[in-house]
């Protein structure tokens, strides 16, 4: 068991202020247990989240002047790192609640050389539902098929959700009271743990990940492909207040994103089986 140093990276996309009460209320108080802050601003312009962060030594601010999605900002930050890069990187919403216990404990993992990711329980405050692992198994290529068809128009795409909304309602909530740890294929992307090794090794790799969507699974694949694991440890616990704004049916141009989200990882499935 080590101690390894730990970074954060939040993505702003015109939630400022949610960003900002974040930092204070969270990370701000844990910065004496060696946490480097970065945030990488999507969007804003009102200047107001900048100064916030020019103003605390234990961030590091970046803005590259346009949107770069989710992952995309996070590997640009990686990127732009200076200095002593962190064994552990995090990626995470703003719309999560933390305890103040968390990044002593993610720093004391209990790591094997080859688990690079790593997922905490994270329960939704608006359903109850656990979150993790995003996926237990590898989504089979007959599955990605299948959602190749149902997002191909957006009447298919709003059937499979509402199917999708009732078989969750009749199955219930689930808290997953799993005590131990254990290997999946992805976990869930309002917080995620890396081991920096990975991202430097494979950083051309992951930067193939679609825009917006399906970008947690580019990850997941590409450490399937190199043999490396990916750790739920539910020992590590987020209650993630996902946004009420939150629609449960895409707008059409979203829906565009996801279908090429979902069209590439086809592509790459077929082309490996070839």
């Amino acid at each position: 068991m080590g101690t390894y140093s730990t970074g954060i990276v939040l993505i702003n996309y015109f939630n400022d202020e949610e960003v900002i009460s974040f930092i204070r209320k969270f990370l701000l108080p844990q910065t004496q247990k060696n946490i480097q802050i970065y945030v990488l601003n999507n969007g804003s312009r009102n200047g107001a989240l900048k100064i916030f962060c020019l103003n605390e030594p234990d961030i590091q601010f970046e803005d590259p002047g346009k949107n770069l999605g989710y992952i995309g900002g996070f590997l640009h930050v990686f990127h732009k790192l200076e200095g002593r890069i962190p064994d552990l990187l995090v990626l995470s919403n703003t719309d999560i609640e933390i305890d103040s216990t968390l990044f002593e404990s993610i720093s004391a993992l209990d790591l094997q050389e080859d688990e690079v990711m790593i997922g905490p329980s994270v329960i939704s405050s608006r359903s109850g539902k656990q979150q993790n692992p995003f996926y237990e198994n590898r989504i089979s290529t007959q599955k990605l098929r299948m959602l190749n068809v149902a997002f191909s128009s957006y009447f298919l795409y709003a059937l499979y959700q509402t199917l999708g909304i009732l078989k969750a309602a009749v199955k219930g909530a689930s808290t997953n009271p799993d005590s131990g740890n254990r290997h999946v294929y992805a976990i869930h992307g309002s917080f995620m743990i890396f081991r920096t090794f990975f991202i430097e090794k494979y950083y051309s790799e992951l930067r193939e990940a679609p825009f917006l969507f399906g970008e947690e699974i580019q990850f997941a694949e590409v450490a399937y492909r190199h043999n490396l694991k990916t750790v739920y440890c539910p020992s590590l616990k987020v209650k993630h207040h996902e946004h009420a704004t939150t629609k449960l049916f895409k707008s059409s141009k979203n829906l565009t994103l996801l279908r090429d989200s979902i069209a590439f990882r086809l592509k790459k499935r077929l082309e490996e089986e070839a």
